[in-house]
């Protein structure tokens, strides 16, 4: 605006300066022409021959801003023109939205309320404003009325209302690259709901209600999912890096083969839970639920597992390299051929635990409590057992040259000749168990 003001200036600045040029010229030839009577005098001549290209300069100078002040006024006008279009169709826009949520609050109508649902898509398609309150309201709508359902088969996927699907498909079909904020489905009602392959990452699920839900192959990467209710669902292959589970419940979930790396499971319940080749690096499982779990050729490298809860949980073939188990209860699980290295295993509970062929090379064990543990074939290759208590524990087979352990420890383990055992010196010490 200041810029049209000043340029408006110079040009009736210029327009002066024109107009007072051109009167002057007139003034000098009128005096010309009445002073100087001899028409032959050079003086004469050459005093026109001086004026009229100035006169003409200044004409031709008047002219061309005149031409910029008429363009100008004919690119303001198409500006205008422009911008009451453009507010003309952001009030059509608003009207259709605003129309939409009228028929979106109309339960006995099921046909206008999917065609306001569609409608309101289009608006959002139309809008980069309007997108992102599109998109709370239908949000909105499924966390009210996703419990709603036509029919449920036994054991197999729900079908939640028309209405309620169709918000669910315009939701997880939008373009994301204009959400201002994480998209809210925090309690919402969709158990036993099929969302195969559904794109939820950084979704805010909390405390709700995924149970049975059919969620393979899923993208929930940094999605909230804290005391969310996702027992017994199927999240086979599904994307979860970075989410949040703290507290969730996973009972008897399938997660074979799901990407955990950096997720939060602290105090998540997942008794049962299959987590065959599951990715878990850098996870924090601390105090988590692991009870009866199946654990086999998953990955828990770096995890944090401290004070979880893993009795009987099946961890054979686990990858546990340089993984936190301190504290950790894993009496009677099996750990057979796991790999265990560098890991922190100091105070853990492993009575009765399968460690047949485990790789412990340089873990740390130190009061660890393997009562009865089944240790035999495994490899403790600068494992450090200060402390530990080894009565009854299987050690036949197992070197231990290596290790730190105490005449007292072993004498209370059951050894034989396969058994190496190291020389006197650093790592047989005379410390009491």
């Amino acid at each position: 605006m200041e810029e049209v003001r000043t340029d408006a200036t110079w040009r009736r600045r210029w327009e002066a300066v024109a107009v007072v040029a051109l009167a002057a010229i007139v003034v000098v030839e009128l005096v010309v022409v009445v002073g100087v009577s001899d028409p032959r005098s050079g003086l004469r001549g050459q005093l026109l021959a001086l004026l009229v290209p100035l006169a003409i300069g200044i004409t031709w100078v008047g002219l061309l801003l005149n031409y910029r002040e008429v363009r100008r006024q004919n690119i303001a006008s198409r500006e205008l023109i422009r911008l009451s279009l453009e507010l003309d169709g952001r009030g059509q826009l608003a009207d259709r939205f605003m129309k939409a949520l009228d028929q979106l609050s109309d339960r006995g109508k099921l046909d206008l309320r999917i065609g306001a649902i569609y409608a309101s898509e289009a608006v959002a398609r139309e809008s980069d404003t309007l997108h992102w309150p599109v998109m709370e309201v239908l949000s909105a709508f499924v966390r009210r009325y996703g419990r709603e359902s036509v029919e449920e088969a036994s054991g197999g996927s729900r079908q939640v209302a028309p209405d309620v699907q169709a918000a669910l498909t315009v939701l997880l079909r939008r373009d994301r690259t204009h959400d201002q904020a994480r998209l809210d489905l925090g309690g919402v009602d969709l158990h036993s709901v099929r969302l195969d392959s559904a794109q939820l990452d950084s979704v805010n699920l909390r405390e709700a209600r995924l149970d049975g839900a059919w969620l393979t192959g899923a993208n929930l990467e940094k999605a909230d999912l804290a005391a969310a209710r996702l027992d017994g669902a199927h999240l086979a292959g599904a994307h979860l890096e970075g989410a949040s589970l703290v507290g969730a419940r996973l009972e008897r979930a399938d997660l074979s083969e799901a990407h955990l790396d950096g997720a939060d499971l602290r105090e998540a319940r997942l008794q049962g839970a299959n987590l065959v080749a599951a990715h878990l690096g850098t996870a924090d499982l601390g105090e988590a639920h692991l009870e009866y779990a199946r654990l086999s050729e998953a990955h828990l490298e770096g995890a944090r597992l401290n004070e979880a809860l893993m009795q009987e949980a099946e961890l054979s073939g686990a990858h546990l390299e340089g993984a936190n188990l301190s504290g950790a209860h894993l009496e009677r699980a099996n750990l057979a051929s796991a790999s265990l290295r560098q890991a922190d295993l100091s105070m853990a509970h492993l009575q009765g635990a399968r460690l047949i062929e485990a790789h412990l090379e340089e873990s740390v064990l130190d009061f660890a409590a393997l009562e009865g543990a089944d240790l035999r074939g495994a490899h403790l290759d600068g494992a450090d057992l200060t402390g530990a208590h080894l009565e009854g524990a299987r050690l036949e087979g197992v070197r231990l040259e290596a290790a730190r352990v105490t005449e007292e420890q072993l004498a209370a383990a059951h050894t034989d000749d396969t058994t190496v055992l190291p020389e006197k010196g650093p790592a047989l010490t005379d410390r009491p168990a």
